[in-house]
């Protein structure tokens, strides 16, 4: 990665000691573009609005998009780090 890039490795584990840094800065610039688009829109009332809006989002983004976004690792680390929803099941009731 840091030779396609043309870096230093040095560089590279300065700004991100992990490749789990680098997901979760990567994870945190497509959520917030998202949350830019719906920032206007509130619950109960648009989350039909919201939810076509992310799939729409989804969509424009692309495999990569996908890659970063859809893991079990990726989704519990959102969650976990940024957005405890009420009504989310996080496990056996």
């Amino acid at each position: 990665m840091t030779k396609r890039a043309e870096i230093n490795k040095k560089t590279f584990y300065r700004y991100y000691p992990t490749l789990a840094d680098l997901l979760a800065e990567m994870q945190e610039q497509c959520a917030q573009s998202y949350i830019d688009l719906i920032n206007d829109l509130s619950l109960p009332d648009d989350l039909e609005k919201m939810q076509r809006a992310f799939f729409d989002f989804s969509a424009e983004k692309g495999e990569a998009y996908d890659k970063i976004t859809i893991s079990q690792t990726s989704i519990e680390t959102f969650v976990k780090t940024w957005w405890i929803l009420p009504w989310l099941p996080l496990g056996p009731s």
